[in-house]
């Protein structure tokens, strides 16, 4: 392709869009672009694309969204640090609100088979879930969709019941950036050695293998155990526990049913007191040994601020959606306090 040709090719795709990037990223491109076979100037686009995924196994596929980028400006883009984590890329809020505080531990460790390299970039531990950062590079072009067979260990252990959430942005045909939210069933434990094994990526078959340690990083966290129970029709919703931290809202809910039953509440809803919805991040759930119900450990994202109440509600049966009033009759109102 002629500089010309890749010229109008970049300004048809970058049309419309505002890039605003800072000073500093901005010398570092300019030094990286003199040190390139000399070509006209270049301009860097991100597409992003979000997909999450809720699992109560202990093992977990992923959907990861991969589009397509112009191979010129990937060639640049491998060149160019336009980021200083993964968790700035992706964007989500409470992420940057951790880093800005310093709750971020860099991991850097990485494993290639296959052809292609899985790189950990950092991890944080907020007391309510593992939020993992990850690059993906690949010798070849990247599948559109990809659906990562993965198992975790925490001190060497086997997991029990956990969900994973996840977030992804593309770099290029070759490259994309990541961010697992692992959500385990139980308390976590303040310091603890994670193993995570990735043993398939689409229909490539592989090992890639990461230990590293996890800490606790978030001390301003807060805990109440209100035990609030409102009962309807026969269901009874006790919301057992509420952790409000920088970059999530976790919920432990206990719902029992008058009989047996293989019902499973798929969906709930969190608003805090300025009428604001929280989006859940991931959920999972199990049995009461009585049959009788389940348990729910729930992770939505955080409130800018802890609420001075919040109502809870299960909104979807088996994933199909409640009636109004079953909604209304099961939601649970807390007031937090000081």
């Amino acid at each position: 392709m002629s500089n010309q040709n890749l010229d109008l090719e970049i300004k048809k795709h970058l049309k419309g869009k505002k890039l605003v990037i800072p000073d500093v990223v901005k010398d570092r491109v300019t030094e990286t672009l003199h040190s390139l076979p000399e070509r006209k100037s270049r301009s860097i686009f991100y597409k992003r694309k979000k997909l999450a995924s809720i699992a109560t196994a202990s093992i977990v596929a992923v959907a990861i969204g991969i589009g397509t980028t112009s191979t010129s400006l990937a060639d640049t883009i491998k060149q160019i640090p336009v980021f200083e984590s993964v968790f700035q890329l992706i964007g989500e809020e409470s992420l940057n609100k951790a880093r800005e505080k310093g709750m971020v531990s860099t991991i850097g460790e990485s494993a290639v088979d296959e052809g292609i390299k899985v790189t950990v970039t950092e991890v944080l531990h907020d007391g309510t879930m593992i939020s993992i950062g990850y690059l993906l590079e690949s010798e070849e072009k990247l599948d559109s969709l990809l659906n990562p067979k993965m198992n975790f260990q925490m001190d060497g252990k086997p997991l029990g019941t956990y969900g994973v959430g996840g977030s992804s942005t593309k770099i290029s045909e070759n490259k994309l950036a990541g961010v697992f939210h692992l959500n385990i069933e139980g308390s976590l434990k303040d310091h603890f050695q994670l193993d995570m094994g990735i043993e398939k990526l689409g229909d490539i078959n592989g090992d890639w293998h990461f230990t590293f340690p996890v800490t606790k990083s978030d001390k301003d966290s807060k805990s109440i155990m209100p035990m609030a129970t409102k009962n309807y029709g026969g269901t009874s919703v006790i919301l057992e526990k509420l952790t409000f931290s920088v970059s999530s809202t976790e919920v432990l809910v206990k719902i029992v049913e008058s009989k047996q039953n293989k019902l499973h509440y798929t969906n709930f809803e969190l608003i805090d007191d300025k009428g604001q919805m929280l989006g859940m991040i991931s959920s999972s759930g199990k049995i009461n040994k009585d049959k009788l119900g389940q348990r729910y450990k729930l992770v939505f994202s955080p409130s800018s601020e802890i609420p001075k109440s919040i109502i809870l509600r299960p909104t979807e049966l088996n994933h199909e959606r409640l009636d109004v009033s079953k909604i209304k009759g099961l939601e649970v109102e807390v007031e937090i306090g000081s």
